[in-house]
């Protein structure tokens, strides 16, 4: 079940202000350059946003650079798990309230688990097998410990943020409408947006069609 993913990393070097520093990007064409967040692989992968759905075909034609970090694995099969974990005690009478107590114990049986993960890969990882990973340096970490103890995002958020940065990324689009908020009110290039305003934000930022 070992996945082996293309791991990238921006060498950073130097010092510089942890979250308006943008790095240089060399392309031979400007296209944007989108950054995704956990949650829009969970709508893609559960057809539960066709917003989502529309966004990463778009950018799968038009050749669009597309990155997340290596962490979204982890993240997505562990939000799945979840859902699933829920479902199942649900489906076996559970009340809700019992079954929030219940989530620390977690037990998906070793068919669910490997299901899961074949539905991970399956409607994601290899459709879309252009999306690169990233994997924060050093500074990137300094980073987002930045981010998560001067705002109010959470640590997998700041983690998905510092990533975002490092990689170059110009929009950072997510189904966390908080999270979306916060960062267009810290001074940062990186724009964030909910997949409805997708193309509008491209706009915003000088790509049209």
């Amino acid at each position: 079940m070992f996945v082996k993913l293309k791991l990238k990393q921006k060498n950073q070097g130097g010092e510089g202000d942890f979250l308006t520093e943008k790095p240089p990007r060399v392309l031979t064409e400007i296209v944007p350059h989108i950054y995704l967040d956990a949650n829009i692989i969970v709508d893609i992968i559960q057809g539960q946003r066709r917003a989502s759905i529309h966004m990463i075909e778009e950018i799968k034609n038009r050749k669009w650079v597309c990155s997340t970090s290596a962490f979204s694995y982890m993240e997505v099969l562990d939000i799945i798990q979840e859902n699933k974990f829920i479902y199942e005690k649900l489906s076996d009478g559970f009340p809700l309230k019992m079954i929030m107590r219940m989530r620390a114990n977690r037990d998906l049986s070793d068919n669910n688990l490997e299901k899961i993960f074949n539905q991970v890969k399956n409607k994601f990882f290899i459709p879309y097998d252009f999306i690169e990973f990233y994997d924060l340096t050093e500074d990137g970490w300094g980073r987002a410990l930045g981010i998560c103890a001067t705002t109010n995002i959470f640590a997998p958020d700041s983690l998905h943020l510092a990533t975002a940065i490092e990689a170059g990324c110009d929009l950072l689009v997510t189904s966390d409408e908080f999270f979306s908020k916060t960062i267009n009110e810290l001074d940062t290039y990186v724009v964030s947006c909910l997949p409805e305003k997708f193309k509008d934000m491209l706009e915003e930022l000088g790509f049209k069609e």
